[in-house]
């Protein structure tokens, strides 16, 4: 694309949880990128036309399906900014996002550059001829030092919960996640899925306090469909905002996590899919006042890995690497 870029195209998704969860870390991309301006559209706009033909916007960056939630497609976006680079970002689990929303994907050869949180998808998109890459779920820059001064000083008193994860209520009530939260109570622990609905609050402030209630992260590797608990769907927003409060994560030992977590040694305890004991153990190590110390470094060692891999710096790198900047 040359060094002459300076227009980044986006969509807001108009629900606050989305656009604090990805389109912050797609705006600080004008910290990164020399003479950046990032261009953020609503989903109204798109639908009802009100985006100019910009031939000089070189980069369209947006999370998959928010385009087709306004009744467009990828083919309108590339009528619409002809010079773009279409970016996708996935932010559910790629194969439900295909099977159930198939209408995403109609016109997915118009995308340059896929980026997926699962290994195991990228040569779906390769066969397509499209061009892949991992990133990680996690959170801003802008989010990062909004949220740290909040959990700098840890409340121990405060502390009612052993587990959190922020799920949507449904999600919760039928097969592995429901047997998941049943079996940490049944062993004497707690459990709190959070705020409101757990995705589209717009009242975050309420949905950090519960973080800061909480003593662990729970990074379950399950989907809420339990045909594909096996896929590996990620969380990372929700483990990257509680590691910016100071409420460490846990994670199972699903190969996606392995791929996405152990990239800077095991900074992340990780308990068995299929042994829910590992789960209990470890929520009873954390919680013991014996081990204040080791919790309290785990949270410095997750938290300096967060600040290395925002969505921002990954996305400045992944556009380098495959030569958009």
């Amino acid at each position: 694309m040359g060094k002459n870029m300076t227009k980044i195209v986006t969509i807001s998704n108009e629900v606050k949880f989305e656009d604090v969860s990805i389109l912050w870390g797609i705006q600080g991309l004008s910290k990164y990128i020399p003479d950046c301006e990032v261009i953020t559209y609503t989903q109204d706009d798109l639908k009802y036309g009100r985006v100019d033909r910009d031939s000089d916007s070189l980069l369209y960056i947006s999370a998959i399906g928010h385009a087709q939630h306004a009744g467009r497609t990828t083919k309108y976006i590339k009528e619409r900014f002809p010079q773009s680079k279409i970016v996708g970002l996935a932010s559910d689990t790629s194969y439900y996002i295909e099977n159930n929303l198939g209408y995403q994907w109609k016109f997915s050869e118009d995308v340059f550059l896929h980026l997926d949180l699962m290994p195991q998808y990228l040569d779906v998109f390769k066969q397509q001829g499209i061009t892949t890459d991992l990133w990680r779920w996690t959170i801003s820059d802008k989010l990062l030092d909004t949220l740290l001064p909040l959990g700098r000083a840890i409340d121990y008193d405060r502390k009612k919960y052993t587990f959190i994860g922020v799920y949507h209520p449904d999600s919760i009530t039928k097969g592995y996640r429901k047997h998941l939260v049943e079996y940490i109570r049944d062993h004497g622990l707690s459990f709190t899925r959070g705020a409101g609905s757990g995705h589209n609050d717009n009242n975050l402030e309420d949905l950090w306090e519960y973080y800061l209630d909480s003593w662990l992260c729970l990074e379950t590797s399950s989907h809420n469909d339990p045909k594909l608990n096996r896929l590996g769907t990620q969380k990372g927003f929700r483990m990257g905002a509680s590691i910016a409060l100071g409420t460490p994560a846990v994670a199972d030992n699903h190969p996606n996590n392995d791929t996405c977590l152990r990239c800077r040694g095991n900074y992340v305890p990780f308990y068995d899919f299929d042994n829910l004991d590992t789960l209990i153990d470890l929520g009873k190590y954390y919680t013991d006042p014996a081990h204040r110390e080791e919790y309290e470094e785990m949270i410095l060692i997750q938290q300096s890995w967060l600040k290395d891999y925002t969505i921002d710096k990954q996305l400045y790198q992944l556009l380098q690497k495959h030569n958009l900047l």
